[in-house]
């Protein structure tokens, strides 16, 4: 008798994972002030021991219907620049159909270094065989140093490296005339937009990764190359953005997106866009435009100024004008 390991279902619903008092020393810290992010850069220096409580919703009806009766949740604590992993198995509470796990995450001081990212994973026992792969939550980003984050009005997209050539369980493949570019935006993920940075290409996460010690050749070199990854993702966002707004098919002026980042998007490019207007009016502007042939050029237009200014893609050429202008 055979067993069949592979392929076998798995969950099209991510669990979802949510952090909540977070502690430093023992003492409440204000860790989660963006979602789906730990700020650990204002600590003073010397901490050395972090907790967060964890909560994981888990789908139980799909579970059900897939057949799975045994299944557990683990969170893992992984940090990329070192490869260290701290896992912890999470308990259910609130009842056995409830699909809730609960449990806290102590995250050392000692084994991170720059990033590292939080993520529970759901495994079960499929047709006998135990400990099947069944899910995994969207991950939680942890800097210890204040991130470049890709603002609009506040939010950030999670920046995630990555093998173009390969992708795990959870990441959808780049096609293959892309395997050598910087940077991809998927912004296919019902979460929301991620943005891809490309381990394969030499060199490049020494440039971008988090670090002290830069020369004033290498942080302007650096700005640059990060406004060549972070104008793209707004442009890609502010049109999907654009896209959702409408009009209805049943006719009308255009409506807000329901998206919270669609939202923030919008509101941080507008204005730049359409500066002697109001929000509501930019908005319907932009819609209006987008469907009228010649005007569409000239939306792509400001949109792409817009970004430009948000980044300060000027200013940062500019730093590199001069560091080659002192070498001479």
């Amino acid at each position: 008798m055979t067993t069949t390991l592979f392929p076998y279902p798995v969950l099209e619903t991510d669990p979802t994972l949510r952090l909540s008092n977070p502690t430093v020393e023992g003492q409440p810290a204000a860790l989660l002030r963006r979602e789906y992010h730990v700020d650990l850069s204002e600590l003073a220096d010397g901490w050395k021991d972090a907790r967060i409580n964890a909560r994981v919703q888990v789908p139980v009806e799909e579970l059900e219907t897939m057949g799975v009766r045994q299944y557990e949740v683990v969170l893992t604590l992984h940090c990329g620049p070192t490869n260290l992993r701290s896992t912890v198995t999470l308990e259910p509470s609130g009842g056995e159909r409830s699909g809730q796990w609960t449990g806290s995450l102590a995250v050392q001081g000692a084994m991170i270094r720059d990033h590292a990212s939080i993520y529970a994973t759901v495994t079960g026992t499929v047709g006998d065989v135990p400990y099947r792969w069944l899910g995994r939550s969207r991950e939680v980003s942890v800097d210890l140093h204040a991130p470049r984050a890709f603002d609009t009005t506040g939010g950030q997209v999670p920046v995630i490296w990555r093998d173009f050539s390969k992708a795990d369980e959870r990441q959808n493949p780049i096609d293959s005339s892309l395997h050598d570019e910087m940077s991809f935006v998927d912004m296919s993920l019902p979460e929301g937009p991620v943005i891809y940075l490309n381990s394969r290409v030499p060199g490049l996460r020494r440039l971008l990764d988090m670090r002290t010690g830069r020369t004033r050749n290498e942080r302007a070199v650096r700005e640059a190359a990060l406004d060549l990854v972070a104008m793209p993702a707004i442009v890609s966002m502010a049109n999907v953005a654009l896209a959702a707004a409408g009009p209805p098919e049943t006719g009308g002026e255009a409506q807000w997106p329901d998206g919270d980042w669609q939202q923030d998007v919008l509101r941080g490019v507008l204005p730049l866009m359409y500066p002697d207007r109001d929000p509501d009016a930019a908005l319907a502007v932009a819609v209006r435009a987008l469907t009228s042939g010649e005007d569409a050029q000239d939306v792509q237009s400001r949109l792409l100024g817009a970004a430009s200014r948000i980044v300060k893609a000027t200013l940062h050429v500019r730093g590199v004008i001069r560091t080659l202008e002192e070498e001479e």
